[in-house]
């Protein structure tokens, strides 16, 4: 399975996390926008899936009220393609794989300290009635902000690959470093300063840029 969609919804907010079709890239969608960081996003999908059960509580609750589990503080809900076995020539790709959800619904205390929490765990659109309680650690790891999420690369580029560097400054007539790579390694490019480039250096500069993030 590769998971596609992932949705955190609060009472204040919703995130939604998309994997891109091609890749392994994710963005924002709904309200926000921009990257997610894909090794934040894949720590909360196992953090639904490695979630503790503490105890188990009841298998066909006649009330979910009782539990804060018809309006949860929290719900994480991911979406997987599954591959299935049609083939031939007829087969799209809608045939050829199918969704499964999964579900952590999160709802009220279930001790007077908040030190755990109601929850159901579910697999595809019905909600569980098997309510078992989780530790507040567990709750706290969803309780999370896009900005949590963000992925913080300022240039999505791969070193190795640059071939043309310059660093600029507004009003001055020529830029202050002007770098290009040819079969020799990397030159200075105009303005000239009348020395060779040194090729590791030159490399670790441009390293550096690539690795800059925001905070």
């Amino acid at each position: 399975e590769q998971v596609r969609r992932v949705t955190i919804t609060r009472p204040d907010t919703t995130i939604r996390a998309v994997k891109s079709e091609v890749g392994s890239d994710w963005s924002f969608a709904g309200d926000h926008e921009g990257r997610i960081d894909k090794q934040k996003i894949n720590e909360v999908v196992r953090n639904v899936t490695g979630t503790q059960v503490r105890e188990f509580k009841s298998d066909e609750p006649k009330d979910l009220s009782l539990y804060g589990l018809d309006h949860p503080r929290t719900v994480v809900t991911i979406v997987s393609a599954a591959p299935q076995n049609a083939s031939g020539d007829g087969a799209t790709d809608a045939d050829k794989t199918e969704t499964v959800t999964r579900t952590l619904r999160i709802g009220a205390a279930s001790d007077l300290k908040n030190e755990h929490f109601f929850a159901t765990y579910s697999v595809g659109d019905k909600q569980s009635p098997v309510v078992f309680d989780i530790s507040k650690a567990d709750v706290e790891k969803f309780a999370k902000e896009p900005g949590d999420l963000r992925d913080p690369r300022i240039a999505l580029t791969d070193a190795t690959k640059v071939r043309k560097f310059v660093a600029d400054r507004p009003g001055r007539p020529h830029a202050i470093l002007s770098l290009m790579y040819d079969p020799e390694g990397w030159q200075f490019a105009a303005p000239d300063p009348g020395f060779k480039a040194d090729n590791v250096e030159a490399f670790k500069l441009i390293e550096q840029f690539t690795q800059v993030k925001a905070k």
